[in-house]
Protein backbone atom coordinates (compact mmCIF):
# COMPACT_ATOMS: atom_id res chain seq x y z
CA UNK A 1 0.00 0.00 0.00
CA UNK A 2 1.06 3.41 -1.04
CA UNK A 3 0.41 6.97 0.48
CA UNK A 4 0.22 10.39 -1.64
CA UNK A 5 2.62 12.73 0.76
CA UNK A 6 2.64 15.48 -2.53
CA UNK A 7 1.39 16.64 -5.73
CA UNK A 8 3.16 13.78 -7.36
CA UNK A 9 4.90 11.53 -4.67
CA UNK A 10 3.95 8.59 -3.50
CA UNK A 11 5.65 6.54 -0.73
CA UNK A 12 5.41 3.10 1.23
CA UNK A 13 4.47 1.93 4.17
CA UNK A 14 8.35 0.96 4.93
CA UNK A 15 9.47 5.07 4.65
CA UNK A 16 5.83 5.91 6.72
CA UNK A 17 6.86 3.66 9.65
CA UNK A 18 10.23 4.75 9.71
CA UNK A 19 8.72 8.36 9.97
CA UNK A 20 7.11 7.66 12.95
CA UNK A 21 9.05 4.98 14.59
CA UNK A 22 11.94 8.23 14.52
CA UNK A 23 9.77 11.31 15.64
CA UNK A 24 8.66 8.93 18.38
CA UNK A 25 11.90 7.33 19.49
CA UNK A 26 14.47 10.36 18.88
CA UNK A 27 11.59 13.17 19.73
CA UNK A 28 12.74 14.07 15.97
CA UNK A 29 11.09 16.78 14.37
CA UNK A 30 10.25 16.88 10.60
CA UNK A 31 12.45 19.11 9.20
CA UNK A 32 15.34 17.31 11.50
CA UNK A 33 13.88 13.83 9.74
CA UNK A 34 13.83 15.81 6.06
CA UNK A 35 17.76 16.91 6.54
CA UNK A 36 18.47 13.02 7.52
CA UNK A 37 16.72 11.25 4.47
CA UNK A 38 17.97 14.22 2.18
CA UNK A 39 21.45 13.20 3.62
CA UNK A 40 21.58 9.88 3.96
CA UNK A 41 19.62 8.51 0.65
CA UNK A 42 18.76 12.23 -1.31
CA UNK A 43 21.77 11.92 -3.65
CA UNK A 44 22.16 8.82 -4.70
CA UNK A 45 22.36 9.45 -7.99
CA UNK A 46 24.42 13.06 -9.29
CA UNK A 47 22.09 12.60 -12.11
CA UNK A 48 18.95 12.93 -10.53
CA UNK A 49 19.25 14.04 -6.98
CA UNK A 50 16.08 13.44 -4.93
CA UNK A 51 15.41 15.53 -2.01
CA UNK A 52 11.98 15.83 0.43
CA UNK A 53 10.85 18.49 2.29
CA UNK A 54 9.79 18.73 5.74
CA UNK A 55 5.40 19.01 4.77
CA UNK A 56 6.25 15.87 2.83
CA UNK A 57 7.96 13.93 5.64
CA UNK A 58 4.78 15.47 7.84
CA UNK A 59 2.41 14.31 6.17
CA UNK A 60 3.47 10.98 6.12
CA UNK A 61 3.90 10.76 9.93
CA UNK A 62 0.41 12.26 10.26
CA UNK A 63 -1.32 9.60 7.51
CA UNK A 64 0.59 6.49 8.72
CA UNK A 65 -0.24 7.79 12.57
CA UNK A 66 -4.21 7.56 11.85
Amino acid sequence: MYLKVGQSLWIDRVFSNAVVNGMYSFHASAAAYKDYWNNSFGVLSKNKPFKINHHQVWQAFVQESI
